[in-house]
């Protein structure tokens, strides 16, 4: 939804961002961020880093002795939690918002996501929505079919049209 946006920031600011880079490590000199190893092996020099990872796995990614400073060790304890998300492509637009907020419900956020990337969409490829669910820890152990049954009953509480139309995948 932002990531447009958000790139187009960036890179009026002078920041470089690489997508799906893997780093291996975080290069200090002088106790200062100088850089990062990625996993190919390739070095980039940087003045600041963004490491976009769970906190379980920043320690990682530092050298000595930045990995046994307390804020570093004190991220294992921090709790976290899942968000999932539902996709469905109906045959028709049943929920006729871009996107929005449900309160009260297990579902949270509602994206229309054909109008929101403006795609095409008719009974045959249908219309894509997603469904976000946070804090989704007890769906583990839930039955998959129940809880997107579950997911579209209550779009259908809300929005009728969505029990009238037929889920396409």
């Amino acid at each position: 939804l932002y990531g447009a946006a958000v790139q187009s920031w960036m890179d009026a600011h002078g920041v470089e961002t690489r997508m799906s880079a893997g780093v291996q490590l975080v290069e200090l000199n002088e106790g200062r961020v100088c850089g990062v190893v990625l996993r190919t092996g390739e070095r980039i020099a940087a003045d600041r880093v963004v490491l976009a990872v769970p906190s379980n796995v920043v320690a990682s990614l530092l050298p000595e002795p930045i990995r046994s400073r307390p804020e570093v060790t004190g991220l294992d304890g921090l709790e976290w939690a899942p968000i999932s998300s539902a996709h469905f492509w109906l045959d028709r637009e049943a929920i006729p918002l871009p996107h929005a907020a449900m309160v009260g419900y297990r579902s949270q956020w509602v994206f229309n996501r054909t109008r929101l990337q403006d795609l095409q969409a008719d009974a045959q490829s249908g219309w894509s929505y997603q469904v976000v669910i946070s804090a989704s820890r007890d769906l583990a152990g839930e039955n998959r079919d129940a809880v997107l049954d579950g997911i579209l009953a209550e779009l259908g509480r809300v929005w009728p049209e969505v029990l009238r139309s037929t889920v396409l995948h």
